[in-house]
């Protein structure tokens, strides 16, 4: 069951980044990719949303809800938002040099594989 929720919730969440990207681009015109910065800024803010709504919810139900909506949905329309919420528990808990690390490595690491990768096809 865990895994149907994330799977269902994912593809609502790639059809909607889909969707909204699309929107974007054809709306606005700016120098840079919209569409995915849209999606991952409005990703993030419903993350911060849904984490901070969490609390009060049942263990069970706290469950269904991370792996459906946060795990699933978000998680499909961008996992950037993923990366934030890890980033935003790090500085919560008081660990800001962890949280700042984990800015640094994320960006500078995923950038190197991505170039790595393209590297490795492209030569």
């Amino acid at each position: 069951m865990q895994i149907i929720l994330v799977a269902v919730g994912g593809a609502i969440g790639a059809t909607l980044r889909y969707l909204i990207g699309r929107l974007a681009t054809e709306f606005i015109t700016l120098p840079i990719p919209v569409g995915t910065l849209i999606v991952n800024i409005l990703g993030c803010f419903a993350m911060g949303l849904f984490a901070a709504g969490i609390s009060d919810l049942q263990e069970t139900s706290k469950e269904t809800f991370i792996l459906f909506i946060m795990v699933g949905v978000l998680g499909g329309f961008t996992t950037f938002s993923a990366f934030g919420f890890d980033t935003v528990s790090l500085w919560n808990k008081g660990a800001v040099s962890l949280a700042l690390i984990n800015i640094i490595a994320n960006n500078t690491l995923s950038f190197i594989a991505l170039a790595l990768g393209y590297r490795l096809i492209k030569t």
